[in-house]
C-alpha cells in the first residue's frame, strides 16, 4: 500500500477524478497522499509539496478556500519548492482574492511578476501579458495605485511592439480605470490632481473603447467582454467626475450593447 509505485498510482487516479471535476472522489485520494508522503518523505520533500499543491488546488475548485491557503501557501512559499510548482501563485493569489485578503494578494502578484521578470526579455510580449493579467487582477479587488505602474509598463510595451493590436487599446482601456479608481471626490482639497487623473483617464478611456471597437471584427470570442467593460469603465468615470449627461449616454450604450441579441458578452 505505501509502495512509491502504488503512491503514484493514487496520485494518477486522483488526478483523473480531478480533471473529470470529481472532486468528491479526487480530494479524499490527495488527502492520503498528503498523509503518505508526510510520513514516509517529511514535510519539505518536493513529492510531498507536489502533493500538497494538488490537495489545495482541489480545496480551491471545490471552494474550500480556508483549507486551500495553508497548503498552497506552504507549497509556493517553501524554498525547497521545485520551480516546476510556480504555477501555484495564480491559484493561491485567486484564493486570497475569494477571502478578500488584498494585502496577501498585492504581495503575491509582486512575486509572480519578479518571478516571470526573472525569465521573460525586457519590453517583450510575453512581459506585456502578464502585465497586463496582473494589472487586471489588481483592478478586480480594487487596489488601483498598484495596478497603475504595471499597467503603465505594459502600454510602453505594446506601444512599441503591438501598436495596432486590439489589446493595445484593451490595455489603454484598463489604465484610464487605475485611473479613475484613485480619484477622490470632487470636493476634496485634492480636487485638482483628481481633475488630471480624470483628464489622462478619459483621453485613454475613448482612446482604448474606439480603438478596440473599431477592431472589433478581429478580437476572439473570448476578449469581446473587454468592449462592454471598456463602456462600463466610461460610465464610471463621468459618474465620478460628475458629469451626468455624458455618464448616461455611455451606461445606454453599455445596456444596449449587453441586451443585444438578449445574452451579454463573454
Amino acid at each position: 500500500p505505501v509502495h512509491p509505485h502504488t503512491l503514484w498510482a493514487v496520485n494518477n487516479l486522483a488526478v483523473l477524478f480531478w480533471e473529470d471535476k470529481k472532486l468528491d472522489r479526487s480530494i479524499p485520494l490527495f488527502e492520503e497522499c498528503v498523509r503518505l508522503r508526510e510520513q514516509q518523505l517529511g514535510n519539505a520533500h518536493p513529492d510531498t509539496l507536489r502533493a500538497k499543491a494538488n490537495l489545495g488546488v482541489n480545496y480551491h475548485d471545490a471552494g474550500r478556500f480556508e483549507e486551500a491557503i495553508p497548503l498552497l501557501e506552504e507549497a509556493y512559499q517553501d524554498r525547497a519548492s521545485p520551480a516546476s510548482l510556480d504555477w501555484l501563485g495564480g491559484k493561491l493569489l485567486a484564493a486570497y482574492v475569494e477571502v478578500n485578503d488584498t494585502a496577501k494578494a498585492k504581495a503575491i502578484v509582486k512575486r509572480q511578476l519578479e518571478l516571470v521578470r526573472a525569465k521573460t526579455a525586457p519590453e517583450s510580449p510575453q512581459l506585456a501579458t502578464e502585465l497586463a493579467s496582473y494589472g487586471y487582477l489588481l483592478l478586480t479587488i480594487g487596489a488601483c495605485s498598484e495596478a497603475e505602474p504595471y499597467l503603465r509598463e505594459c502600454l510602453q510595451i505594446r506601444q512599441k511592439t503591438m501598436a495596432d493590436h486590439w489589446l493595445l487599446f484593451n490595455t489603454q482601456s484598463m489604465l484610464g480605470a487605475a485611473l479613475v479608481g484613485q480619484g477622490k471626490p470632487l470636493l476634496s482639497t485634492d480636487k485638482e490632481a483628481t481633475m488630471k487623473k480624470y483628464a489622462e483617464a478619459e483621453r485613454l478611456l475613448l482612446s482604448g473603447y474606439h480603438g478596440m471597437k473599431q477592431r472589433e471584427a478581429v478580437i476572439p470570442a473570448e476578449g469581446r467582454g473587454r468592449l462592454a467593460d471598456a463602456l462600463h469603465r466610461l460610465a464610471d468615470l463621468y459618474t465620478a467626475w460628475e458629469k451626468p449627461a455624458k455618464a448616461a449616454k455611455w451606461q445606454k450604450q453599455l445596456d444596449e450593447a449587453e441586451s443585444g441579441d438578449g445574452a451579454k458578452p463573454k
